[in-house]
């Protein structure tokens, strides 16, 4: 579901819009999380749990220790211990993605259908029938990724544009034109 628009770098505006598909693949949510993602995560994430990681480390070490024979452990107990260790990690990635799969099908059934980029601003068709519009004043910046294009509006606000579907040239150009749109409305902030 892609319209391809005429685009007139001398005039910098559209002639035609250029209409994407608003649904998300599993990767393309993978990758708006990870470039939505502080870049003080995973040290926070490990300070956070610094408990269970040296109570981990150390029984990591109790094992090398034992496997070099330099102690004598109990062995039934030391995998006890390491198969619950491996149960919890499961789970974890159990539930992280059954989670992740259950809030790609609540975006797609209430997020926006498709998308119509034009001069003015944003377009939102949604799968109800309501429309919504955003001018290009009202984002701050946008982020690239390689399948997604995250437009940032205030108050940590985000609306993705999946780009997967479209060809590299396709989306090289329009990485262009919403930095240039972007652009022109900054500078006449």
């Amino acid at each position: 579901m892609l319209w391809l628009a005429c685009y007139d770098p001398a005039r910098s505006s559209f002639l035609n819009p250029m209409k994407i598909s608003g649904s998300l693949t599993p990767e393309e949510y993978a990758e708006t999380a990870r470039l939505l993602q502080s870049k003080s995560y995973w040290p926070k994430f490990i300070l956070r749990n610094f408990y269970g990681a040296g109570i981990l480390i150390a029984l990591t070490a109790g094992t090398i220790s034992g496997l070099l024979h330099h102690t004598i452990p109990n062995w039934r107990s030391l995998g006890i211990i390491w198969v619950a260790i491996l149960v919890i990690f499961a789970w974890s990635i159990w539930s992280v993605r059954r989670n992740t799969r259950k809030q790609i099908a609540q975006y797609n059934a209430t997020g926006p259908e498709y998308f119509v980029i034009e001069a003015d601003g944003l377009h939102a068709q949604s799968k109800t029938g309501g429309n919504s519009f955003q001018p290009w004043s009202a984002f701050s910046s946008v982020k690239d990724g390689k399948r997604v294009q995250l437009l940032m509006l205030p108050g940590n606000t985000v609306q993705i544009l999946p780009i997967s579907s479209l060809s590299l040239s396709e989306q090289e150009s329009l990485r262009g034109k919403l930095r240039s749109l972007l652009a022109s409305v900054e500078s006449g902030r």
